[in-house]
């Protein structure tokens, strides 16, 4: 991006609502960073220096299992120093082996950026929350945290391998 005030809302469209899980791998390599992460309220990537292909995984995954997302935004809020941004808005979707089943979705997504060699603005961190994640509530329920924290790193990690491996095959659509 070379402007992340005007063109945030844009790549958050451009990575959730393409139908092609292959389009949507094409926006991840254009503006993620290399070792790119995602942090998801039902598993949390493990940060590595080539998570960009994990994310496509990643993904893929998620569009096997929703089809005709959509994004509303409710407001977009960036830091003095555009590299980092926060985003809160609802995604609609729809269950793709079951379309009776549709869904709004409210994230509140922070997104941590990059100014890289070329001069474009690129995203490094995406951490995506949601009511229902008790560990970043901040309700002191011990122990339970470690043990959410452990399955979302193992959880990430599984979606990711399947997702690249469903990418590379073509399975489930484009």
């Amino acid at each position: 991006m070379d402007d992340p005030v005007k063109e945030l809302a844009d790549v958050v469209r451009m990575i959730t609502e393409p139908y092609a899980a292959s389009e949507i791998a094409q926006n991840v390599d254009k503006y993620f960073t290399e070792d790119a992460f995602i942090l998801y309220p039902m598993f949390n990537q493990p940060h590595t220096a080539h998570g960009k292909e994990n994310l496509k995984g990643i993904y893929k995954l998620l569009r096997v299992f929703s089809i005709n997302n959509k994004i509303e935004f409710h407001a977009l809020m960036f830091s003095e120093d555009r590299l980092h941004a926060t985003v809160d808005l609802t995604e609609s979707l729809e269950a793709r082996f079951c379309s009776c089943i549709k869904a709004k979705l409210h994230f509140i997504t922070r997104v941590d950026m990059r100014k890289e060699g070329d001069g474009k603005f690129r995203i490094c961190r995406q951490e995506d929350n949601y009511p229902n994640d008790l560990r970043r509530s901040g309700i002191p329920l011990y122990g339970l945290s470690i043990f959410t924290a452990t399955y979302k790193i193992i959880a990430g990690t599984l979606v990711s391998c399947v997702g690249r491996f469903l990418l590379e095959k073509g399975w489930f659509g484009p």
